[in-house]
């Protein structure tokens, strides 16, 4: 468990900007800044930060929270997990305790199987570099590969023995769980005897973005057919092959940096490329490309290059997947080496900076090189050709930005002698049927999202179930009022806070979370106490950080031009958020009054049709108290009394 005191400290300590921005290109817009979400596709910048509250928000898809909140759902780790990746980033000690066995079971079973892999990474390292058999078999491949020590400490490589049930027996003596490592795939069983999965092979750790090993691959260096050259760990509980890339963890800030992401095919690959100083490199690890691994390369640039063999297997294979990357509004770009050359022989052959001049000189857009390739291969099969040209227009279709679309289809048509309207027609039809395809699934989600989409922010009243007449607005504005100004005077001796308590009396806050927050700042203020804004939106129960969250950040700011052009300030008078919080207080009042008028009327009729003159006379009072206290709320507010 990590102490209280020390998460308040990673809390206070952890900069949102600074925390975001290594993910996420931001702009400064007003006292926010604005990009593109990292936690769904957009087009149009929607996922805003606000610094000065240390808080996030997407106005597109809702994602929000803080520091912690952003690291756990991007680096997809638990919350223990994303607390010491903040502290580890602002050398912020966490003290811990030797853990026994008892502690390591009750512990999540997530955190327990990273706890393993961890392990396990440590103990194929130190094969590699102390063990006899490691220096001999393992350090031989790796130096003849070229990898300097550097290298292979950087991407922490390892060596598993060839004995039979080493590594668990080493794991069981240190108080691991068996069925953690046969859960993991380090450990296997035969005839009821536990075994070494990996034995007897170099290993290569798979990272998550955190740099937490959550599997393993290992190669053999037997020349035997009858052997797999590389095997892999089980997905699990921290590993699904679908949504990791090989070296992401250790490119995404050069992707990022660079605006372009090198998409090769295995580790060595990967390897030999940082050996030569390329580092915006990635692996899809022999697999075809997912769309989950396209999005994780997107969060760090709309740019890739994919780069694999020259012979005819590694550009089928740079084929697969590359309308899902079309369809993602990313550019994509193939570099197709000589034929022979994959990744690791050209770059260990013509040095890092040979690669990225023919990089820059040779990838092409994956479009035109599909068309250009097409003239090549089919010039005298027209049934072919034909096949190829349909093939080309469905990757067209498929890219959402009809200007990039009509490029594609003007470059296209002159490479291959067609008549342009032909094109764009047959682009225009296979988009019809992409969405008529689309469209039931299409209308499923609109027909959910409508709500929302009508809405300018992501909780809102329908959400909650409320009717158009309720108090939920107004409840929303004031207790608003209360997280942004409640700390702040409203006059001598008494706060915001005081002053709206006082006011609203014996008025109910009816709405949740709204009346959580109401009654937690009501009790504190008994006390002589105010919780800070940090206080709700670091709150334990998600209900209440996520309303504070919602109520905090709003999608609107004021132009910088507004004062220029209107001759009204935007720099908030002393005595604004004063008036603004009295204001909040009455509509509330209003809106209570109208409601105990309206019922009031119905009970009066209701006495009337009874002929109950003393019930009619009394409620009648009532109702002249009732209009009275509205015309007062009236004139504080200077509005009309309503009808």
């Amino acid at each position: 468990m990590i102490p209280q005191s020390i998460i308040d400290q990673i809390l206070s300590t952890a900069d949102i900007e600074e925390i975001v921005e290594e993910f996420v290109h931001l702009k400064k817009r007003g006292a926010n800044l604005i990009g593109l979400c990292p936690f769904h596709d957009e087009r149009t910048p929607s996922f805003s930060v606000s610094p000065s509250k240390g808080i996030y928000k997407c106005f597109g898809c809702g994602a929000s929270g803080n520091p912690v909140n952003f690291i756990m759902e991007h680096e997809q780790l638990s919350y223990p997990e994303a607390l010491r990746y903040l502290a580890d980033k602002y050398n912020i000690e966490i003290p811990e305790e030797q853990e026994t066995t008892e502690e390591q079971q009750a512990q999540d079973l997530r955190e327990s199987l990273l706890i393993i892999n961890q392990f396990a990474q440590r103990y194929f390292r130190d094969n590699l570099a102390n063990s006899e058999e490691g220096k001999t078999v393992g350090q031989t491949y790796f130096q003849e590969r070229g990898y300097s020590r550097e290298i292979i400490d950087k991407f922490q490589l390892g060596y598993a023995l060839s004995s039979w049930d080493a590594f668990t027996q080493t794991a069981l003596e240190n108080g691991y769980q068996l069925e953690l490592l046969q859960k993991l795939g380090l450990t296997k069983d035969k005839d009821g005897k536990h075994y070494d999965f990996f034995r007897e092979r170099v290993i290569f750790p798979i990272h998550n973005l955190a740099g937490k090993p959550i599997a393993f691959a290992g190669r053999t260096l037997k020349k035997d057919d009858k052997l797999p050259k590389y095997i892999n760990s089980p997905e699990s509980e921290v590993y699904h092959k679908s949504k990791v890339l090989y070296g992401a963890h250790l490119a995404k800030g050069e992707i990022r940096k660079q605006d372009e992401c090198l998409l090769v095919e295995g580790y060595t690959d990967v390897i030999s490329m940082h050996q030569n100083g390329i580092e915006n490199v990635v692996a899809s690890s022999g697999t075809s490309l997912t769309d989950e691994q396209v999005k994780l390369i997107k969060r760090f640039s709309s740019n890739i290059t994919i780069v694999y063999d020259g012979d005819a297997a590694g550009q089928a294979a740079a084929d697969r997947g590359i309308n899902m990357i079309l369809e993602k509004w990313m550019n994509v770009k193939l570099l197709v080496l000589p034929e022979g050359e994959d990744p690791d022989s050209f770059v260990k052959s013509q040095g890092g900076s040979k690669f990225r001049e023919f990089c820059q000189n040779q990838a092409t857009d994956f479009i035109l090189y599909k068309t250009k390739k097409l003239l090549e291969q089919t010039k005298n099969d027209p049934t072919k050709r034909a096949k190829w040209i349909h093939d080309i227009v469905e990757s067209i279709a498929i890219v959402p930005d009809q200007i990039q679309r009509e490029l594609y289809v003007k470059e296209c048509s002159e490479l291959l002698a067609m008549d342009e309207q032909t094109l764009t027609t047959s682009v225009k039809k296979e988009r019809r049927k992409n969405q008529n395809k689309q469209r039931n699934k299409k209308e499923v989600r609109e027909e959910d999202a409508v709500t929302e989409q009508q809405q300018p922010q992501g909780r809102q009243e329908e959400e909650f179930g409320f009717e158009q007449d309720s108090t939920y607005q107004q409840e929303k504005e004031v207790i608003s009022m209360l997280l942004e100004h409640g700390g702040k005077e409203y006059k001598e001796g008494l706060s915001v806070t005081g002053m709206i308590i006082h006011e609203l009396g014996n008025f109910r806050i009816e709405h949740k979370p709204f009346e959580q927050i109401y009654k937690i700042i009501a009790g504190k203020y008994a006390e002589g106490e105010y919780p800070d804004q940090a206080f709700f939106l670091n709150h334990d129960d998600p209900n209440i950080s996520q309303s504070a969250i919602d109520l905090l950040h709003s999608p609107y700011e004021i132009s910088e031009y507004w004062e220029k052009w209107h001759d009204i300030p935007t720099t908030e008078p002393y005595y604004k958020y004063k008036q603004d919080a009295l204001f909040a207080v009455e509509r509330l009042k209003l809106k209570h009054l109208r409601q105990e008028i309206i019922a009031n009327q119905q009970k009066i009729k209701q006495a009337e049709d009874e002929q109950d003159n003393h019930q009619v006379t009394s409620l009648l009072q009532y109702q002249q108290a009732l209009l009275k206290e509205q015309k007062t709320v009236c004139n504080i507010l200077g509005t009309v009394v309503p009808r």
